[in-house]
């Protein structure tokens, strides 16, 4: 494990998350059936000017919106548009990030290489949070399944409103549980698209029950087996694969501590069993460093992927 890695886990000294246990039984029956490849609502999305080359819009998805309490219902977005665009990404948020400051330092490399991007805030992020929620940190197992579905539902969405415009000229990505959340979009998803993820393995579990995550997590009010039952439905050798004709990336820290490099070989061999292309790009370093250092490594990629 690198060490910055190591230095973020004395932050586990701290509150833990899932403190408040699996939470809703009912809604994590609901998303434990539901099926992510359904029809994808149009959104009547209202831009409206923040500055040069950028706006921002709100919406709310009918199907997420079952899933959330109501101070999350109501989804915010930005969008960056370049003077000459050959391509656009949604760019999906890591865990604890919130609002739009992590991810600009991506978002402006990609403008750069002439991609668009239309920035989406999680559910229970920012200015999506809860009523009463503290932080960022979520209390009960049924609230990250609902924010993980939820953010697939309106990432597709978005890819939706963006093919209208650019045609397949589009992808999805992010870094962590954005990369994670960005590929089981992907997979979701009918025709080609491009795909970047950062620090992304091919099983959530193992990134909450064996990596340093697990260190974040109160096992005291959760069990471990089960947690694991519930997040191998996120097992990307289980699911389907991204279309035939995707364009995928990994980008990857050999000394990552909480998504280890086997889990992000394993993924990119299954993928590419399955005949997707995918390019996997090591970096030095770790989790954190991928996340501070890596940026102009993930836009090249960007680049890249879109082709």
């Amino acid at each position: 494990m690198h060490w910055l890695d190591a230095l973020v886990g004395l932050r586990a000294l701290g509150a833990k998350m899932f403190a408040g246990g699996y939470g809703d039984e009912a809604l994590l029956t609901a998303l434990a059936e539901h099926d992510p490849r359904g029809p994808i609502p149009e959104l009547p999305l209202r831009l409206h000017l923040r500055g040069p080359g950028m706006y921002e819009a709100t919406f709310v998805h009918p199907r997420a919106a079952a899933w959330l309490p109501a101070a999350a219902r109501v989804a915010h977005v930005r969008w960056y548009v370049p003077p000459r665009v050959r391509g656009a990404y949604v760019h999906l948020a890591s865990t604890g990030d919130e609002g739009w400051s992590r991810r600009t330092p991506v978002v402006e490399r990609a403008l750069a290489h002439g991609l668009a991007a239309m920035v989406l805030e999680n559910p229970y992020y920012g200015r999506r949070r809860a009523l009463g929620q503290r932080s960022s940190d979520l209390a009960t197992v049924s609230e990250q399944l609902a924010m993980n579905a939820a953010t697939v539902e309106e990432a597709r969405a978005l890819l939706a409103w963006l093919a209208r415009a650019f045609g397949r000229d589009i992808g999805v990505t992010g870094f962590s549980m954005g990369g994670s959340v960005a590929a089981l979009t992907a997979t979701t998803w009918p025709e080609p698209i491009a795909l970047v993820a950062a620090a992304t393995g091919h099983a959530a579990e193992t990134v909450f029950c064996d990596g340093a995550l697990s260190r974040f997590i109160d096992f005291a009010a959760v069990d471990r087996t089960r947690l694991r039952d519930h997040l191998r439905r996120g097992d990307f050798e289980q699911l389907p694969a991204p279309p035939l004709g995707s364009r995928c990336a990994l980008v990857a820290a050999r000394d990552d501590g909480y998504v280890p490099a086997w889990s992000v070989e394993r993924l990119a061999d299954d993928w590419s069993r399955r005949g997707v292309r995918v390019e996997l790009e090591w970096v030095r370093g770790g989790h954190a460093s991928l996340l501070l250092t890596g940026r102009a490594r993930v836009a090249a990629a960007l680049a890249r992927a879109m082709g």
